[in-house]
């Protein structure tokens, strides 16, 4: 049987709980944002549209009583936190102030893979974190790939074209994403090349194969995350990467995708 909320006194006392815990962060959030913005009204290289928007928001503070100039929102739904912020930096301080307070009251929190930072696109096999600035390798990727390569450097079982083929697909959405040097792939394509070359045919495990396939093993270890320049604006290319971002793939005989 399931108990929905109302039918016992556990979820308004952990609703309680939750909101008293985002009133703590809030507080503190408030007072260095406080003391922040006064520093950037104060100072000489504030924009002046800026600091009108700044003064607006400050006599409308004073006349209702309210956080007006709050650059972030903070709320939560029993054990669901939701925060929103203006930008990296605020993100950053915000997420900092929940893990401060957290840790005080001695509260377990969920493990990182259920935890969201900001608004992610999803795309040919990478994530883009728009509000963080940041491209990384989903884990269910990062795994996928692994998978692979362990298959080629451990001889665990036949590998054939149409495996090879998807796996260097994959890979090549990573060189892009990441800014990886394109002589990380070197290697990777010696054994299919052949026109006459079918899906089903084994791949030769060669000494170029192998070093390929254990220099990705380390890669992937080791660089899984890229960064922006700056956050993602639309019609505003911000990838370090290159000016054009080429995205292709083999990876799927019938569909684009990984």
């Amino acid at each position: 049987i399931r108990v929905g909320f109302g039918h016992r006194a556990s979820s308004n006392i952990a609703q309680r709980l939750s909101t008293l815990v985002v009133h703590i962060v809030c507080t503190r959030m408030d007072a260095e944002e406080r003391e922040l913005l006064a520093g950037m009204l104060a100072g000489e290289h504030c924009p002046p549209p800026f600091r009108r928007f700044l003064q607006t928001r400050q006599r409308l503070a004073e006349r209702t009583g309210r956080p007006e100039m709050r650059r972030y929102s903070l709320s939560t739904f029993t054990d669901d936190t939701t925060g929103m912020a203006m930008s990296p930096e605020v993100a950053v301080r915000l997420l900092c102030h929940m893990l401060d307070v957290t840790s005080e009251v001695g509260l377990k929190l969920a493990g990182p893979h259920k935890c969201c930072l900001s608004t992610t696109l999803f795309s040919l096999g990478v994530a883009i974190a728009l509000l963080l600035g940041v491209v990384y390798i989903p884990a269910s990727k990062v795994a996928r790939a692994a998978s692979s390569l362990q298959a080629i450097t451990d001889h665990s079982a036949p590998w054939t074209v149409a495996s090879h083929q998807r796996l260097c697909g994959l890979l090549n959405f990573f060189v892009e994403a990441l800014s990886l040097p394109r002589s990380v792939m070197y290697g990777m394509y010696v054994g299919y090349g052949s026109a006459s070359a079918e899906p089903g045919d084994p791949i030769t495990r060669h000494g170029l194969l192998l070093k390929a396939a254990h220099t990705w093993l380390r890669t992937l270890g080791a660089q899984c995350c890229s960064t922006l320049h700056a956050p993602a604006i639309v019609g505003k290319p911000a990838l370090s990467a290159a000016p054009l971002l080429h995205l292709y793939t083999d990876a799927s005989p019938t569909a684009l995708g990984a």
